[in-house]
């Protein structure tokens, strides 16, 4: 009698992440619903369905296992068979727990032996694994502590931040009224669904269409070398030259010309792309012939597909008016050249290099 009665609760719960959609018609608790569009979009194509009672029932919580069933089929990942924690060998969602492993989408790392499938996921978890779906986890890594911008900031752990970070830059997350994230609630099944369905569209999966079963994942990072840009796009990057001052000399008796630049990014492409310091480049040539690279402040930003973004940094070009400034670089800067390298393109700004010449003459 207890094994029938197993039997029959594994039935449900899977049953209740993917029935047939004809079913996203006749969901009653989802009319009115703030999630409704994004659920019925999931349901149109198979991810996810409603209970046997003609309940979807969004507000309440969702396990790890079935919100990585409704990931893995929204993404169209083809299942991989294999098993990567000792609680989850004789899971229903085995299989789609490991295919997302596979896909560093779950790093089993984090988890230590046990998953914890039947566990409700929370809001930080679903955040850091749509970040990493995107390709994005080594930008994520690399702005941990990272202030996010909710006001429960101070809460949130260091090695966290730099997913949230990104995932509320690209809109795939959002906070509560009073501005918090709350990373360790249990997500509801509502919520999952509307951030899945952000990241399906930041991916440029149609949502409107069935799964296609797919092995690789539309990656968000541009691979170096590409050429997706449109030719309208390359005459579309802007920078312009907002303030330019002289520091005062330092224990060195060196002196910099402080240039704040504005540079305005428009995203033309299929999938979001990432600009940071190392994309800008201002390269001062010395009499001698010598080139630098000018110091300037850090800045990252992520712009999604089809957005436009706008960022200040300062440029410290150094002035070579002091004794070991003349000996090594010479006495005087004949050249600089200012250019900014976007999804594997670099474009130059002449109008720029010269504003920024006489500026040092």
């Amino acid at each position: 009698m207890k094994r029938r009665l197993s039997i029959l609760v594994l039935c449900i719960i899977i049953c209740s992440v993917c029935i047939p959609t004809v079913q996203a018609a006749v969901l009653y608790d989802l009319q009115g619903h703030w999630a409704a569009d994004d659920v019925s979009k999931l349901m149109a194509r198979g991810s996810v369905g409603g209970y046997p009672d003609g309940s979807f029932k969004p507000d309440a919580s969702i396990t790890r296992a079935e919100f990585s069933k409704i990931l893995r089929q929204s993404l169209g990942l083809t299942s991989v068979t294999g098993n990567d924690f000792a609680d989850t060998a004789e899971h229903w969602a085995v299989t789609d727990i490991h295919t997302l492993a596979d896909s560093q989408i779950i790093v089993p790392v984090e988890y230590g032996r046990n998953y914890g499938p039947d566990y409700n996921i929370t809001r930080r978890e679903i955040a850091i694994m749509l970040i990493r779906a995107m390709g994005l986890n080594d930008s994520a890594t690399a702005y941990s502590g990272q202030t996010t911008g909710f006001t429960d900031d101070a809460s949130i752990k260091s090695y966290d931040k730099g997913y949230l970070y990104l995932a509320k830059e690209l809109g795939l997350v959002g906070g509560y009224e009073d501005g918090t994230f709350r990373p360790n609630n249990r997500a509801t099944r509502a919520e999952a669904c509307v951030m899945i369905v952000r990241l399906l569209t930041l991916m440029g999966i149609d949502t409107d269409s069935p799964a296609q079963m797919n092995p690789e994942t539309p990656s968000l990072t541009p691979e170096s070398g590409s050429t997706d840009v449109t030719a309208s796009q390359q005459n579309s990057y802007q920078i312009i030259v907002k303030e330019i001052q002289h520091s005062v000399y330092n224990t060195l008796r060196e002196q910099y010309v402080q240039a704040t630049l504005q540079l305005t990014v428009p995203n033309g492409t299929a999938h979001a792309i990432t600009v940071t310091e190392s994309d800008l480049d201002v390269i001062v040539t010395y009499s001698t012939g010598a080139q630098v690279v000018a110091n300037q402040t850090a800045f990252s930003q992520t712009i999604s597909a089809g957005q436009s973004k706008t960022l200040d940094t300062v440029v410290n070009i150094l002035l070579p008016n002091n004794q070991v400034a003349n000996i090594v670089l010479g006495n005087s800067i004949t050249n600089i050249q200012v250019q900014l390298t976007v999804n594997g393109q670099t474009y130059d700004f002449e109008d720029i290099n010269t504003t920024l010449l006489n500026a040092v003459q």
